[in-house]
């Protein structure tokens, strides 16, 4: 008894070890998907026209490898051609549906493992007075939530 006792211990207990050095890693081997879930509320005076009137905003969303070179670069710019001003640092762009005045809304996205962080730009009608972009550092190979609040002119998170 004493002699089964001596050799099934270490082997439970390297199979054991096994199990739990392979749970650490799973996230890496199997590659859980990055998530970016962004909850959005606009004020009711948001993105105002000529008159003063709120009108509705379009978010873009840029999935970047790199911030630097999206924070530097200008409203018209990111606006023409994002592809060309951000090179290898923007993995995707997308737009959203646009928001009305005083609207919730949630928006989830499967972002690619290199996405370091995103960024947000608003088309406000008037984008020479306006904070137009944003920009939120995320992690890799897990969900990662935002409460983004577009304001009148500018845009924040938590």
């Amino acid at each position: 008894m004493k002699c089964l006792k001596q050799t099934i211990f270490p082997i439970i207990s390297g199979i054991l070890m096994v199990l739990i050095a392979g749970c650490s890693t799973v996230g890496g081997v199997v590659g859980r998907d990055t998530t970016v879930t962004l909850n959005i509320t606009t004020a009711t005076d948001i993105n105002p026209d000529e008159d003063g009137r709120a009108s509705p905003v379009i978010l873009n969303f840029y999935a970047l490898e790199n911030e630097r070179q999206f924070e530097q670069e200008d409203f018209i710019a990111l606006y023409q051609d994002p592809d060309a001003v951000l090179g290898r640092d923007l993995i995707f762009t997308t737009k959203f549906k646009e928001f009305t005045p005083g609207e919730e809304r949630t928006e989830s996205l499967v972002v690619d493992d290199r996405t370091r962080y995103i960024g947000i730009m608003a088309e406000y009608i008037r984008y020479e007075d306006a904070a137009t972009k944003i920009v939120m550092p995320i992690d890799a190979n897990t969900g990662n939530k935002f409460r983004m609040f577009i304001d009148r002119l500018s845009m924040r998170y938590e």
